[in-house]
């Protein structure tokens, strides 16, 4: 897929371009890499009807302007608390009983 947005990004020539990753990115380097890495074959361009190759000639160069991410979750900042179980409840409660102290 990310060879097919190659093409489609230098077929449709845009002069920006804005990323925006949603979540913790796992193979986002990956997919980046695929992108800007050559195309081993010549492609026709269906708009103009001209072969577009990027074997021999020069790499077309994809500006990427922006990259936004929306909706990490942050690592070491507030870490979840564990929640007590039914048994822990329990014991806790048959504690409280036994070692009650009256004034």
């Amino acid at each position: 897929m990310a060879r097919f947005l190659r093409k489609l990004l230098i077929l449709i020539q845009l002069k920006d371009i804005h990323i925006h990753v949603r979540g913790v990115p796992v193979y986002l380097e990956n997919l980046l890499q695929s992108v800007f890495k050559r195309i081993p074959h010549s492609v026709v361009d269906p708009l103009t009807g001209g072969v577009i190759d990027e074997t021999e000639g020069p790499l077309y160069k994809l500006n990427f302007s922006c990259i936004r991410f929306v909706n990490t979750k942050p690592f070491g900042s507030s870490l979840k608390l564990k929640k007590k179980g039914r048994v822990k409840r329990k014991i806790r409660r048959k504690l409280y009983r036994t070692c009650r102290i009256l004034d």
